[in-house]
């Protein structure tokens, strides 16, 4: 039920606030995008069970789109300071057999974290 997806999100933040937040207050956290559940996810639960995990983790952890100013670009608001990396605007979602579609994708993935860490 909708507990159960409320779970995930704080499951999350609990663990990143008692293993990370607390031994190293200032650290940076990076959210590298969620990946899709395994298609019998579906089959069990509907279509809905992907968008309200991920909806789960995103409320948890205090990221959310807002609506911007003219030219309906939508600015990331993230409360906690959490850093999220879109894998899919960089490299494409994974190919049937789990791979990156890119030989070099991991690289472009590293390099967006470097650029965060380095401003």
């Amino acid at each position: 039920g909708p507990r159960h997806f409320e779970g995930i999100g704080a499951a999350c933040l609990q663990y990143i606030e008692a293993v990370v937040w607390r031994r190293h207050p200032r650290a940076a956290v990076f959210l590298l995008g969620l990946t899709p559940l395994p298609q019998w996810t579906r089959v069990h639960g509907t279509a809905q069970v992907e968008p309200k995990m991920f909806a789960s983790v995103h409320a948890a952890l205090g990221l959310r789109c807002s609506r911007g100013s003219a030219g309906g670009r939508y600015p990331l608001v993230s409360e906690r300071g959490i850093v999220p990396i879109d894998r899919y605007n960089v490299v494409g979602p994974r190919r049937r057999d789990a791979i990156h579609p890119l030989y070099n994708a991991q690289f472009a993935i590293v390099q967006i974290m470097l650029n965060h860490l380095c401003r």
